[in-house]
């Protein structure tokens, strides 16, 4: 799911939603689906992880697998874990900062076009011929600042915190199992 979405949405070449009040272009659920699909995944390691490293803790002399296969499993699951999260996050984020520059540039473009052919100047060096042209350069430039303020990535401060927070938990569960052993 973390994979299929992003590059099915760079497949279609969806445009992102230049009006979404929050600047997330309208992918902070999918980027809100991403982090909790992630953190489910860190979840089950994390159990598993606990599982796996109790009978040391407890020194009950019933081990699933020894240290360094458990170490080498649990790696791999945790590296697998980050690609699944950072490679759609980046994915998306190429696509968005690609699709934004394309916007900016046409804004660019149509503000251009609604002055005088000899001004070459663009907002907020213009000089209107008169109020109705001042009114359209003001709507071009906010939404172009609206544009050019909107978010490349689908997430924020606190998704991020709460994925590094998940995903080091797993991380650490070992690495103390390896230490006290």
């Amino acid at each position: 799911m973390n994979i299929i979405l992003p590059k099915k949405i760079k497949e279609k070449d969806i445009e992102p939603n230049y009006m979404d009040p929050k600047l997330y272009g309208g992918f902070k659920p999918l980027g809100h689906l991403i982090k909790v699909s992630t953190e489910l995944y860190f979840g089950v390691i994390l159990i598993f992880s606990f599982s796996s490293f109790l009978p040391l803790f407890l020194n009950m002399g019933v081990v699933v697998a020894p240290i360094d296969d458990l170490t080498v499993f649990f790696g791999g699951a945790y590296v697998f874990g980050l690609l699944s999260f950072l490679s759609p996050i980046l994915w998306l984020h190429n696509h968005i900062s690609v699709k934004k520059e394309e916007k900016k540039a046409s804004l660019d473009s149509d503000i251009r076009k609604t002055g005088r052919e000899e001004d070459f100047y663009s907002f907020p060096e213009i000089r209107p011929r008169d109020n109705d042209e001042m009114i359209e350069y003001i709507q071009l430039y906010l939404r172009f600042d609206h544009v050019d303020r909107m978010k490349e990535y689908p997430l924020d401060f606190s998704m991020t915190q709460e994925f590094l927070t998940i995903s080091l938990l797993p991380f650490i569960n070992p690495l103390i199992s390896y230490i006290l052993l």
